[in-house]
């Protein structure tokens, strides 16, 4: 079987995880009333200076050609403003403030088609929330990705490719992702 191809099984679990039953969408599968569930992608690259131009411009034609695509970018990490001052000299000072509030989820059309079905659309939420009070095994705040799943399951009903675009690329994204696309850049200085 092809690589990234996916079976009844896999496409049964991925139905269980959006709140279907597994045996509904299993025997569904068998009798091939299973929908084409969509692709939720993550481009990964070592360096991401000009990636996301890139990967705007691929999402783009892929909506042209007709398909309904959804960039889901994660939000800044407000996490990182409202502790930066926890444990140094100026915390006493900090402490008075209230800790900086999640941001509100974004979305926006980029691109509608006037007479088929392309879409391109941006959406911008928080892809996990920490916990200062409860601490992992190495000291740090302990972090929850519900709301990356959240957001995944709400929209793959109602598109056919989810573009995964985080704040760093480097690392994949094995619980959301059902593919990776790996980007490089070839430096052409001539010598």
């Amino acid at each position: 079987m092809p690589k990234n191809q996916s079976t009844a099984a896999q496409s049964a679990r991925r139905a269980s995880r959006s709140g279907e039953k597994y045996t509904e969408a299993l025997r569904r599968a068998g009798t091939g009333d299973a929908q084409h569930a969509p692709h939720v992608l993550r481009f990964l690259a070592e360096r991401s200076g000009n990636l996301h131009y890139l990967v705007g411009g691929i999402a783009a034609a892929w909506a042209h050609s007709g398909q309904r695509v959804l960039l889901l970018e994660e939000a800044e990490d407000y996490w990182r403003w409202s502790m930066s001052g926890v444990g140094r000299s100026r915390s006493r000072r900090k402490k008075e403030i209230e800790p900086a509030t999640p941001p509100e989820p974004t979305t926006s059309t980029l691109w509608a088609s006037p007479d088929g079905p392309g879409l391109l659309v941006h959406h911008t939420c928080m892809w996990q929330v920490r916990h200062p009070s409860q601490e992992s095994h190495r000291g740090l705040p302990r972090t929850d990705r519900g709301p990356l799943t959240a957001a995944v399951a709400d929209a793959l009903d109602a598109y056919d490719v989810i573009v995964l675009l985080p704040r760093y690329w480097s690392y994949p994204e094995r619980e959301s992702a059902t593919a990776h696309v790996v980007l490089g850049e070839i430096d052409m200085t001539v010598r």
